[in-house]
Parts: structure tokens; C-alpha cells; sequence
């Protein structure tokens, strides 16, 4: 079994909320802050978390997981690595979930799509006059587009990234489809 296969099936024999835990001992083990980790700050959260691995095997988990090769990993790099891939079941929810998002079907999310969706009035900030339709809907849609990328364009990769972290901590197919017919009403 791969390194990072095997580090997500002990984390899972735990239960979904060992990956949260253990994205939590992120921060814990980052001594100084600086928002990644180094390969003693992991080797030591492979400790805490009574993972059984050997060094080489660790040091080479770790370099799979750092994939900018920075010699350090970001808590995206980070939770990316570790949370399972999605089966068909929770990706055809996804994509029905994209599908009502993408109202003019052009295959992106923007604020225009969304305007055809969603009704902003009952926003705190919209109510209050300090923010715009626009800008409700623009935060919103920020909340799915990458880290790197807000340029108030959502691409399907983009949408299936943000519910695939949602999907990570939530153990059962029943529980995740529930959420999202109530989300998105599916």
C-alpha cells in the first residue's frame, strides 16, 4: 500500500474526524507559524498520531505531499494529500450541484450565473446598504473559487476541489447527498 494510502486508512480507521484532527496537529506542530510545516514538524505529527512508519517511508509520504517541492508543506498541500478521493455516487451530486450553479451553462460560475439563482435581499450587508448585489454574490462565489485564482470565475475543477474537502469529513454517502439535495435543492 502506498505511504499516503495507508496514512489515510489508519487515519479513517479512526473515523473521518481523525482527518480533521489531524489537520488540526498542523497547527499545533507548526512552531513557527509560518503556515507549513517541514519535515520534522510532519515526522512528529506521524508520531503523535501513532502512525506505524519507518523514516524513509515518512520522508518519502512527505515528498509525495509536497508538491510545489518547497521542502515544506502548505496546510492545502497538506489536507489535499489526505482526504479521500470521491466515489461516483458523491461526484454525480457535485456535478447535479455545478449544474444548478451554472445557470447560463457555459460550463463557469460567475456573478451573472448566480444572479439567476440566488436573491440577495435578505443579506445582513445587503440589508444594511453596505454591500451591492454584486458584491454578496461575489462573496459567495469566492468561497468556491481556488485560493491562488479569485477571479470571480468558478471552473467545474474549481467547485468539485471545494466539495471534495467538504466530502472528506463526512463519513457516510446518505449524510453527504442529504447535504447537498438541502443545499442546492436537488
Amino acid at each position: 500500500m502506498a505511504s499516503i494510502e495507508k496514512l489515510r486508512s489508519k487515519l479513517l480507521e479512526r473515523g473521518s474526524s481523525a482527518i480533521l484532527g489531524f489537520g488540526r496537529l498542523f497547527n499545533i506542530v507548526d512552531r513557527n507559524r509560518s503556515q507549513s510545516i517541514d519535515i520534522d514538524e510532519f515526522v512528529r505529527c506521524i508520531e503523535i498520531f501513532q502512525i506505524d512508519m519507518g523514516d524513509s517511508e515518512i520522508r518519502a509520504l512527505f515528498s509525495s505531499m509536497d508538491k510545489d517541492g518547497s521542502g515544506k508543506l502548505s496546510y492545502k498541500e497538506f489536507i489535499t494529500a489526505l482526504r479521500p478521493p470521491l466515489n461516483a455516487s458523491r461526484l454525480s451530486f457535485i456535478d447535479k450541484a455545478f449544474g444548478v450553479m451554472d445557470g447560463t451553462g457555459d460550463g463557469v460560475v460567475t456573478v451573472e450565473d448566480l444572479k439567476l439563482r440566488y436573491n440577495v435581499r435578505f443579506h445582513p450587508k445587503f440589508v444594511s446598504g453596505e454591500w451591492s448585489e454584486d458584491k454578496c454574490l461575489r462573496e459567495f462565489l469566492d468561497s468556491f473559487d481556488s485560493e491562488k485564482n479569485k477571479d470571480g470565475v468558478v471552473t467545474k475543477d474549481e467547485f468539485v476541489d471545494y466539495y471534495s474537502g467538504v466530502s472528506a469529513f463526512i463519513d457516510l454517502d446518505v449524510y453527504f447527498e442529504e447535504m447537498m439535495i438541502k443545499c442546492w435543492q436537488l
